[in-house]
């Protein structure tokens, strides 16, 4: 979709089912983000290892592209 967040770059969204399936992130700024989910959601994956919890900060690095994706209910 190419949504521009300000402060933190672009995102693309895929959906399925009602639900969040992956997010690609190119931050143009570094910093640590929340990210506001769905409330079915309770873990996400970033990247291929680290599972992170809903409401965990997000450490971002500018110029660098993150895939989320493995969204729990």
């Amino acid at each position: 979709l190419g949504i521009q967040a300000p402060g933190v770059g672009e995102i693309d969204l895929e959906w399925s089912k009602k639900i969040l399936r992956r997010v690609i992130l190119r931050a143009t700024t570094s910093g640590e983000v929340i990210l506001e989910l769905q409330n079915e959601i309770k873990s996400f994956r970033v990247g291929k290892k680290k599972k992170t919890k809903k409401g965990e900060p997000l450490l971002l690095q500018a110029g660098k592209t993150y895939t989320l994706d493995q969204f729990q209910k």
